[in-house]
């Protein structure tokens, strides 16, 4: 049985539609991201599951109910916000307890949930301290175990690292990730942040304007985006427009920028081809002779990647990021150098011949 439904729901806010005819189902147990920019619809979507916001059309059921007009404490569903919203004048324990009082849990079984929740979270030694008195990573764990102690059907995540230090927020995903899979709890996380989405999700929803542009996992939104938005959306891309010059047993020769790839598939010479080459994907090395294919306008070091940007000879930049660790020498800007791109690399995001698109609405990009 599902977790969570979504059915044709919409949200209208006078003139404008934040969320377009969305229809989503949340698996049992299943780790779930809504993506997108801001004002994509995410943060409506999530409330709308957890009944703070009433769609204006569609239908919200979660296991065997329809929940669209259920008030949210009726829904027992845990909600953990962006800014935590603990409360200041509580301990922790009082902070994680509060819902349980709310639903009137006789207190001999409050305290032993709440010793328990603030266990799950690594906090039980800290249980008579006061909001103030601890760190911005405690205070999600303390949210978190608030959402928890409830034992909600589903958990709802509204961009809940987002005040967070990259450190903390890079070791706050692993561990949300191993305490989702250990409770075996659904799970509805919202966030704009791709890495956090590729890193910890079973299935990922990217949204903009309000409308679903595609739903899969890590890796099929990430090497198969459905349209370009997606391809674009999903971290650094190469998108270059290609035109087949032949094929033969299931592979063609593109001409691409000026370079000659080779593709899996079969498309009609001279046909019009919209191709994704992934950055880190592609080999980078000095030219020999006359085989110079670009020359470095640009260098940037990120630590562990070195990243490029490459002029080509036909005038086209290529984003290529290579590992600091594999990398026998640094490209200064101003070398020659020759591209290497695996035959399996390129992936054709349209065919703009046969009038492909990206318009949300069309079939399949959904």
């Amino acid at each position: 049985m599902s977790a969570v439904e979504l059915d044709g729901v919409s949200k209208n806010y006078g003139a404008v539609r934040a969320v377009d005819r969305l229809t989503l189902t949340v698996d049992s147990g299943a780790f779930v991201t809504l993506l997108g920019p801001s004002g994509c619809g995410k943060s409506t979507t999530l409330h709308m599951i957890a009944g703070f916001v009433q769609p204006t059309e569609g239908r919200v059921s979660m296991g065997d109910r329809d929940c669209t007009r259920l008030a949210p404490h009726r829904r027992n569903v845990g909600m953990v916000f962006q800014n935590y919203a603990l409360f200041p004048h509580m301990t922790l324990a009082g902070n994680v307890e509060f819902g349980l009082r709310m639903r009137k849990v006789p207190k001999p079984e409050r305290d032993q949930r709440v010793k328990d929740a603030l266990a799950l979270v690594q906090l039980d030694q800290l249980a008579d301290r006061y909001p103030s008195q601890i760190s911005g990573g405690q205070q999600q764990r303390v949210a978190l175990a608030r959402a928890l102690v409830i034992r909600p059907d589903v958990l709802l995540l509204d961009e809940p690292f987002g005040a967070l230090d990259k450190q903390l927020r890079d070791r706050m995903r692993v561990d949300l990730r191993v305490l989702q899979k250990r409770l075996g709890i659904s799970l509805v996380f919202v966030t704009h942040d791709q890495d956090e989405a590729l890193s910890m999700s079973d299935e990922i929803v990217v949204m903009s304007e309000g409308r679903v542009r595609q739903i899969g996992t890590p890796d099929e939104i990430y090497s198969q985006p459905a349209n370009r938005f997606v391809a674009e959306f999903m971290g650094e891309s190469n998108i270059v427009s290609a035109r087949v010059l032949s094929c033969q047993d299931g592979w063609c020769q593109v001409e691409a920028a000026g370079l000659t790839l080779s593709l899996a598939g079969t498309h009609p010479p001279g046909a019009s081809l919209d191709l994704l080459v992934r950055p880190e994907r592609i080999g980078l090395r000095l030219a020999a002779g006359g085989d110079a294919q670009g020359t470095v306008a640009d260098l940037f070091f990120f630590g562990s990647n070195v990243h490029y940007r490459v002029t080509l000879r036909g005038g086209t930049d290529l984003s290529v990021i290579r590992p600091e660790a594999e990398a026998s020498e640094r490209f200064a800007p101003g070398t020659e150098v020759t591209i290497d791109v695996p035959e399996s690399l390129p992936f054709v995001l349209g065919a703009a011949a046969s009038g492909a698109t990206d318009d949300p609405s069309v079939p399949g990009d959904t």
